[in-house]
């Protein structure tokens, strides 16, 4: 197993919070634990843990399941060391864009456990629109799938835009991944299901 890499956010208090583990995205080519720093920051400063996870890929010869590992022995790690981090390990999410959305949902492939009582893990489901890589028919396929299984999915079309961008606080529309309107839909599901632990 590869050495675990990390970044660490967390607004500063000594209360024990909950985690969100980012997943970057880069095709299943790169992974760089310190992209998306303004996105993971917004999340930690509304009062969580955010530990972003690099992950072996394919240019070290890494298939989807070493990924997953790594992603695996990473959330073993964090919830091992809760203490050291200040994590409250009774509210745990997966949180990814791209190639690391993918590995997020993943990490307990849903079709695997869609049965009656798949009431947990929650999903919050994103796509443009105007999604050029993947078609936003993907995760509807999965909402369908999750919700006819009786799980607790939830979708959003974000209209007009493509894969992804790369920053945070620009007008709205502008960046609408990184919009104060998205990130707050972020922010606010992990809190309502987080929070109730």
């Amino acid at each position: 197993m590869p050495e675990l890499k990390l970044d660490i956010l967390r607004p500063a208090t000594e209360q024990l919070l909950p985690l969100a583990v980012f997943l970057p995205g880069g095709a299943f080519i790169f992974s760089n634990r310190v992209n998306a720093y303004a996105r993971r920051a917004f999340v930690a400063e509304s009062g969580f843990v955010v530990a972003s996870v690099e992950y072996r890929t394919t240019t070290s010869n890494a298939s989807y399941i070493d990924s997953i590992q790594d992603i695996r022995a990473a959330l073993g790690h964090l919830v091992a060391h809760a203490d050291d981090y200040g994590i409250d390990p009774r509210g745990v999410a997966v949180w990814g864009e791209s190639a690391g959305g993918y590995l997020a949902a993943m990490t307990a492939d849903p079709v695997t456990y869609l049965h009656a009582n798949a009431t947990e893990p929650s999903f919050l489901l994103l796509h443009g629109t105007a999604d050029v890589l993947i078609a936003p028919s993907q995760t509807q396929r999965l909402h369908q799938a999750l919700l006819a299984a009786g799980a607790d999915s939830t979708r959003y079309l974000l209209r007009g835009a493509n894969h992804g961008d790369l920053a945070i606080g620009d007008p709205e529309g502008a960046l609408p991944w990184s919009s104060t309107t998205t990130m707050g839909i972020i922010t606010e599901f992990l809190h309502s299901h987080l929070d109730r632990r």
